[in-house]
This record gives structure tokens, sequence and C-alpha cells, in this order.
């Protein structure tokens, strides 16, 4: 009976693990592919105000043209704010042009093409911070680095891969219950200060460079602890960090991430072993 049922469990779960792979692959493809800023949002609503000014012009006034028009740049606006994703945009510019033109036929052309052009330049203008690079895909492949200020990408062609922050980070860590070389656990926090670079290597080359970093600091750390006795640990952590920082520079200088410094924040003991060196030093 044991058997049957571990035999039955490992069925379930060969089933249910392309279901998982499939859903983890699409919730990585829904990440930002560009970013939708205020700016994103004023230039769409002006395109659409002008296209609301070109239809009144041109055909004669209408409430529900009115309400349609802002209503649609509105929400619009507001959806491409929260999902900003290439497909949004195809779907929503294809749903709202189908709604002007079943509330508006015959006189929906100047609706259909605002709402195109509004979409298309809306969502092509991206801005990078002064901190900041911007990794560009065109058809999935490396297309250019761009610099901080305003640039422009070709709608669903392009991608931004990542706006990737370029200063100093101060990133937490630690090591719980560590053996030292004399065999005494101990906890430790540390804190490591790194910055990227290379934008291009760190988004290319590693899925998640702050996950990478941070796992690579724990495992120097772990290393560097169990190097050194409790004595050592607690009179030296000037050259443990620098030890620390020496290793993990060297494995993340080729993602394009700079270690400048590591810092030993605290060093915990066991209790009765904290007790008995504080008798130890009274005495």
């Amino acid at each position: 009976m044991k058997l049957a049922s571990t035999s039955k469990t490992g069925v379930f779960g060969r089933i249910a693990g392309p279901e998982l792979q499939l859903g983890c692959r699409l919730a990585a493809s829904l990440r930002a592919d560009f970013r939708f800023a205020p700016l994103n949002a004023l230039l769409l609503i002006a395109v659409f105000v002008a296209g609301l000014v070109l239809h009144l012009g041109t055909y004669p006034f209408s409430t529900i043209a009115v309400l349609l028009f802002m209503g649609s740049a509105l929400a619009l606006a507001v959806i491409l704010r929260v999902m900003q994703v290439w497909e949004s945009v195809v779907i929503l510019g294809a749903a709202d042009c189908l709604a002007a033109y079943l509330h508006l036929r015959p006189n929906s052309e100047v609706l259909i093409g605002t709402i195109i052009v509004a979409l298309l330049v809306a969502s092509s203008v991206q801005i990078a911070y002064q901190w900041e690079r911007a990794v560009v895909l065109r058809f999935g492949k490396f297309r250019a680095l761009r610099k901080p200020g305003i640039f422009v990408i070709v709608p669903v062609i392009d991608k931004v891969a990542r706006f990737v922050d370029q200063r100093i980070r101060v990133t937490d860590f630690s090591a719980e219950m560590t053996l030292t070389s004399d065999t005494v656990p101990v906890n430790v926090d540390a804190i490591a200060f790194w910055m990227v670079w290379d934008a291009q290597k760190a988004v290319l080359e590693v899925e998640q460079f702050e996950s990478a970093v941070i796992l690579s600091a724990q495992t120097a750390l772990r290393n560097a602890i169990g190097k050194n006795d409790l004595a050592n640990l607690l009179s030296e952590r000037d050259r443990l960090g620098h030890e620390i920082q020496k290793v993990l520079d060297e494995k993340t200088n080729a993602w394009g991430i700079t270690t400048h410094a590591v810092e030993i924040r605290d060093i915990i003991i066991p209790k009765d072993l904290e007790d008995a060196m504080s008798r130890q030093a009274q005495a």
C-alpha cells in the first residue's frame, strides 16, 4: 500500500510538472516591456484630445463621441500604467477600435486612427533616469544600451528588458548557525556595498543578479566563518570583511558587478558560551 501511494504521487507530480513549468514561463513573460510613466499618460491623453478636436471639426457634435474619446483615454492610461506589456497595447487597442466602430459608424475613422497613433506614440517614448541604463532588445536580441534621458523604441518589436540602477547598493545578508573552525555555532550579520558597472552583462548573463549577489555573499561568509575560529571572528572583523569582499568581487566582476566593501555588523554566539566568557572575564 505504501509503494502504491508513492507511485500515485509520482504520477500526479509528473502530470502537474509541465503545467507548473508552463505557468512559470507565462508569469515570466508578463514582465514589463516598457515603462509607462506620467509623461506617457500625458502623451496618450494629448493625442486623444487632438483627435477629439479633429473629429468635432469634421462631423457634427456627438456626446457619445466625447464620452467615448475621453473615457477611452483615461481607461487606457490607467490600464497601461498597471500592465506595461505590448500584449495589453494590442488587445486594448483592438477592443477600443471595435467599440468606436460599433458606436460611431460610419463616422469612426478619426477615433480609430487616434487610438492607434496614441497607443503607439505614448508607449514608444521612454525615459531613463540619471542613475539608470536601459537594456533594449529587438526581436529578442540585444539592440542597444540606452543612456539617461528620453529615447524611442519601436512598438511591439522592441522591449526594454530592464532599467538597471547603477547607484551603489547596500544589501544585508547573514549566516545562521554556522560552525567556526573550533566548532562554535555562530550567527553573523553583514552588509555588502556593490554596484552594477555593466548593465548589459548584468541583465543578459545573470537571470536575477540581485539574488545572485546575495546568495554568493552568504556562501562567501559561511566559508570565511568555517576557516576562522571564534577568537579571530570577534577580534578581526575588518580582515574577515576584506576576505569576503575579495572573494565576492572576483565572482561578480564577470557579471558586470563590483563589490566595494563588506562589513560585519554583528556576531551572535550561544547564550551559555557568552555567559561563560563573561564569567571568565570577570574572574
